[in-house]
């Protein structure tokens, strides 16, 4: 069981304060069970399960955009997670090394281990990209019966 960090100054954070209970406790979900290096793999319905409550991912789209980014695989990444667990990442401390090669498959920093945010998409269509996918899919499928 991973042991992290948690800031327990967020209910005085205004933007914390004002989301509706079930948000909070998504992200509270969200940095609990994303990974060392602050990457979540999306699964709403298991979020749903452990939350008791339906999600309402347009909701969750809307406040979360500018704290989470989506990656090209479609993983999510919280940018701020880095700083607030690590601080400064050390190539020479051991405990950083797997975050650090983490990060570098994603493109998530640069040289001096800084986080790299402005390469990555925003998190704004997440929800809808499988459907769209699916559709590209399905018509060039379509096509190539013809």
């Amino acid at each position: 069981m991973a042991k992290r960090l948690t800031a327990s100054d967020k209910w005085e954070d205004p933007w914390f304060r004002r989301l509706p209970p079930d948000l909070k406790l998504f992200w509270v979900y969200l940095l609990d069970k994303c990974t060392h290096a602050g990457i979540f793999i999306p699964d709403m319905e298991l979020a749903e399960f452990y939350i008791g409550k339906k999600l309402d991912a347009n909701l969750i789209r809307k406040v979360l955009k500018g704290r989470l980014v989506e990656c090209e695989d479609g993983k999510w990444f919280i940018p701020k997670y880095i700083h607030f667990q690590y601080k400064k990442l050390n190539p020479a401390n051991v405990a950083h090394k797997g975050v650090i090669e983490t990060l570098q498959h994603y493109g998530l920093v640069d040289d001096n281990l800084q986080v790299i945010e402005a390469p990555l998409k925003l998190l704004q269509s997440s929800f809808k990209a499988p459907k769209d996918k699916d559709k590209i899919k399905a018509k060039a499928s379509d096509k190539e019966k013809v």
